[in-house]
């Protein structure tokens, strides 16, 4: 566990990636469970795994600024 305030922001952030990736993995299943019987839903969770691409970028540039 990390002393200062900058390892700490680093573990928060951290765990912020750890999540994403959590979050990106769950619309994936999501998808292969739904298969073709429901195209507009796919989409969906495919934009909020891209969105969830996005978030993990803007963490990982935190992470590099710290």
């Amino acid at each position: 566990m990390a002393g200062n305030a900058r390892g700490k922001l680093k573990e928060q952030v951290e765990g912020l990636h750890n999540n994403f990736d959590a979050a990106r993995f769950h619309c994936e299943k999501a998808i292969l469970i739904l298969e073709e019987s429901h195209p507009e839903l796919q989409e969906m969770f495919r934009a909020i795994a891209k969105e969830m691409s996005t978030l993990d970028a803007m963490a990982a540039d935190i992470f590099s600024r710290l």
